[in-house]
């Protein structure tokens, strides 16, 4: 099968499926059925890999990267505004996560580049009180909003 179908199909059955779960079932009333239905697909396709039944990555890192954003969305809709500061670190090391399995392989300078960045956001955030610091902070967190 053509490896989009069968993601396209995957993607459209675990959606299906977890509508109808959220609809009968208050467990699932506050899952992102769309979210939810596409990490299913990402780690089903990803297990059929690993078994040699699937060879796509470029359809798995479509998908994981669409997990990537959408665990920093949730992030923003949860954090206080203060700690938006830690959107951007959040994405990269998720996208240095999915780089990683999707690989096989760990790359330290990028994982220590990550590291850096989490760090330096916060000093920023730790040191809010400290007008030349809360400017920083201020414009990167408001990066997101003012476009």
């Amino acid at each position: 099968m053509e490896p989009l179908l069968l993601a396209v199909l995957l993607e459209m059955g675990f959606f299906l499926l977890l509508l109808i779960l959220k609809g009968t079932s208050s467990q699932f009333s506050k899952i992102c059925v769309l979210c939810a239905a596409t990490v299913g697909v990402w780690l089903t396709l990803l297990i059929l890999s690993l078994m040699g039944l699937f060879g796509n990555t470029v359809i798995l890192a479509i998908l994981m990267g669409g997990s990537c954003v959408g665990i920093v969305y949730m992030f923003e809709k949860h954090a206080s505004r203060n700690s938006q500061i830690f959107k951007f670190p959040l994405y990269l090391t998720l996208v240095v996560a999915v780089y990683s399995v999707l690989q096989w392989s760990f790359v330290t300078s990028a994982i220590a580049l990550v590291v850096l960045l989490w760090i330096l956001s916060a000093v920023l955030f730790f040191g809010q009180k400290y007008p030349a610091l809360k400017v920083w902070g201020e414009k990167i967190i408001a990066c997101c909003k003012n476009w």
